[in-house]
């Protein structure tokens, strides 16, 4: 397969104006050619020079027609940084969620940022469905409950004078135990809370 159809191609793209390299991958049934053009070159030019190149290989009868692709590195992420440090894996995360991407995002010419890896925090809510039985209480209140009590909506706009304010209703969790007192339920005089039926613990996902 190299000798056959990728040492050809190399040898007749690699003259083409402005390459700086040439390389090639062949596996079972493939072949692929990998040109590599100077940053500033009029890629619609060069893709016409390339064809014109391949139109005038001599392949194996049985080699398919070359199907040019074009590249652009400039569409990926162009910058990936690693942290590290005798932070937890959590932490690092969390710096890397509320500063580093903030910061990056900011910046003109950003596009966007992305973040993996590291252990992000999650909460589990376990309830114990034989108690919600044994009171009448479907899971979907107690979902329910939970999607109520945890609210960050905006309010719209408050007007004064040429000032504008931004208004939001603020409610969210801060903490396990918050959680574990919302009442899910009224059984007659009995507020059923939800430390009455399950637990809230942190996880990482």
């Amino acid at each position: 397969m190299e000798r056959l159809i990728s040492e050809p191609i190399e040898g007749l793209v690699g003259v083409v104006s402005n390459v700086v390299r040439v390389s090639s991958v062949s596996r079972p049934g493939m072949s692929d050619v990998i040109v590599e053009f100077g940053w500033g070159t009029d890629m619609d030019f060069a893709s016409l020079d390339v064809r014109e190149k391949l139109d005038l290989v001599e392949l194996p009868r049985d080699a398919g027609k070359p199907i040019l692709l074009r590249f652009d590195p400039s569409l990926d992420p162009i910058l990936r940084i690693a942290l590290y440090g005798g932070s937890s894996l959590m932490e690092l995360r969390r710096v890397a969620e509320d500063r580093i991407r903030l910061d990056f995002e900011s910046l003109e010419g950003v596009a966007a940022v992305r973040v993996e890896g590291g252990l992000e925090e999650e909460i589990h809510v376990e309830v114990e469905t034989h108690r919600l039985a044994t009171l009448g209480i479907p899971i979907s209140q107690v979902t329910q409950r939970l999607a109520a009590e945890n609210v960050n909506l905006t309010g719209g706009l408050l007007k004064d004078g040429e000032a504008e304010f931004l208004v939001r209703t603020l409610n969210e969790f801060t903490n396990t135990q918050d959680m574990e007192q919302i009442v899910i339920a009224q059984i007659g005089a009995a507020a059923v809370k939800l430390s009455d039926v399950g637990r809230v613990t942190r996880g990482y996902v």
